[in-house]
């Protein structure tokens, strides 16, 4: 039990020396408060419980800035692409009879291969980068949160009010959209304010409206990127729903049952077609004398394994003997693969491929 304090305090001076972006910080104290479980249940984490708190007030100031910096880079991506949206839509130097000099000026940045779709590809990577930067840092402080209102024994730690804040804040993280919905206590035009960090207009005491309005503003989000808002019941609650939850169970197994026998269940009848052509080739391919005794054609793929469908192929392979195993080299499978295709041609079988007569399973 003393251990989470230093440990907790090791994680706020990383957090407070910002050598870093603060990634492994946030992964740390993530992993803290999932793995918090002290073995004595009156054990004082005064210390442990400020050093707590103190980390994750320096990863809301790690995340608030990552949102500035995130909306900041938003806004010169959106400008450039919008440069050179208007630079396409200006009429050509030509036509307004521009100097030669300047027509000159315009022939040389064209040489240096900087053009617009260039640009635009460039730009679009940066989008791209710093979108992906900002879920990433929005998921690592999710995971904070989601340790936090999980965690059982996390009220030994951290005090009711601080916990409240918590557990509002992450009624706002959807993992569907790998983000956090906007605050919905922040009344200002500025995205940055919206974004998760700032909580400093978050209400308390935290009432159900409370909650509503967070779910609320998640819901919006939802209908924005998804189309639509999901249900996150878990399979647990589904089955604690009474008979409505048992027979939710019942009618998906029955479902699952009845897709597997009409689409998926393969007959005896398939079954034994699928042996018949085997035999058959094997029989060839015995009759062909051009493979060391003892060769087999084995079955492989989805028909061997059981996962197959009536619809599924054949895989079909031959199995040397391991005492026959020079027999590949010199070209001899080759060759003999080449007269066994001749063979099946002549057996009455079309559409005999030789591209690859020598792949290995």
């Amino acid at each position: 039990d003393n251990d989470y304090d230093s440990v907790l305090r090791f994680i706020l001076s990383n957090f407070k020396s910002k050598k870093t972006n603060g990634m492994s910080s946030l992964s740390a104290l993530a992993t803290v408060f999932e793995m918090f479980k002290p073995q004595r249940s009156n054990a004082n984490f005064n210390d442990a419980g400020r050093m707590a708190w103190g980390c994750v007030c320096e990863a809301r100031k790690v995340v608030e800035q990552a949102a500035q910096k995130f909306v900041n880079q938003k806004e010169e991506i959106e400008e450039r692409l919008e440069a050179i949206k208007i630079k396409d839509e200006l009429p050509d130097l030509k036509s307004l009879n521009v100097s030669d000099e300047d027509n000159k000026k315009k022939e040389d940045e064209d040489e240096k291969g900087d053009t617009d779709a260039a640009k635009t590809d460039a730009i679009m990577k940066d989008k791209f980068a710093n979108e992906r930067k900002w879920r990433e840092m929005q998921h690592a402080y999710s995971s904070i949160l989601h340790a936090a209102v999980t965690n059982n024994h996390i009220h030994l730690l951290m005090k009711r009010d601080l916990l409240s804040t918590i557990r509002l804040e992450y009624e706002l993280w959807c993992p569907l959209c790998d983000a956090f919905a906007p605050n919905p206590f922040v009344k200002t035009k500025f995205e940055a304010s919206k974004l998760p960090g700032n909580v400093s207009a978050f209400p308390y005491p935290a009432g159900k409206e409370h909650y509503q309005m967070c779910r609320s503003s998640k819901e919006e989000m939802q209908k924005s990127v998804l189309g639509f808002v999901p249900k996150l019941d878990s399979v647990g609650e589904l089955a604690r729903g009474g008979k409505k939850g048992r027979d939710f169970f019942l009618d998906l197994s029955s479902a699952m049952n009845e897709m597997y026998a009409n689409e998926y269940a393969v007959s005896e009848k398939v079954w034994r077609r699928r042996e018949q052509v085997r035999a058959a080739i094997e029989q060839v391919m015995s009759n062909s004398h051009e493979f060391p005794p003892g060769t087999k054609v084995a079955v492989f793929g989805s028909s061997a394994n059981g996962f197959g469908s009536p619809n599924s192929d054949l895989d079909l392979c031959l199995s040397i003997p391991a005492s026959a195993a020079d027999f590949t080299k010199d070209g001899k499978g080759v060759e003999a693969m080449t007269n066994l295709a001749s063979k099946f041609t002549a057996a009455g079988m079309r559409d005999v491929n030789t591209e690859r007569l020598t792949a290995r399973i």
